[in-house]
Parts: C-alpha cells; structure tokens; sequence
C-alpha cells in the first residue's frame, strides 16, 4: 500500500487526499482476508472496522 501512497505523491495529488487512503490499507486487508484466506466474518471485526472506514471517507470528504 505504501507504493500507491509514493505514487499518488510523485503524480502530484495532494497528500490530504493520500492519507485517507493509506488508512483503508487495514480495511482493504481485512476485505481480502475475508474472501481469500475465508477467515470468519465476526460482528466484532466488522464493528471494529467501521470507524476506520467512516473516518477515512469522513477525512476525504473534507
């Protein structure tokens, strides 16, 4: 994930609008953990994910 935060960097986007997406890496791994590795989808995991994803769209909205 870090390499599509440089190039969004090196494009010349600006970095407000990188960091919200560095921050879904988490949300993004979890995502594919479900549906590769068929871990268990857990009220717990989603409850704990939700504000990651909330605050990311909050901070790209803004």
């Amino acid at each position: 994930m870090t390499a599509i935060v440089i190039l969004f960097i090196t494009w010349g986007i600006d970095v407000s609008c990188v960091a919200p997406i560095d921050k879904l890496s988490v949300v993004i791994t979890i995502c594919l953990s479900f549906l590769f590795l068929k871990e268990p989808v857990s009220p717990k995991v989603i409850l704990r994910a939700l504000p990651v994803t909330c605050g990311s769209i909050l901070m790209l909205i803004k």
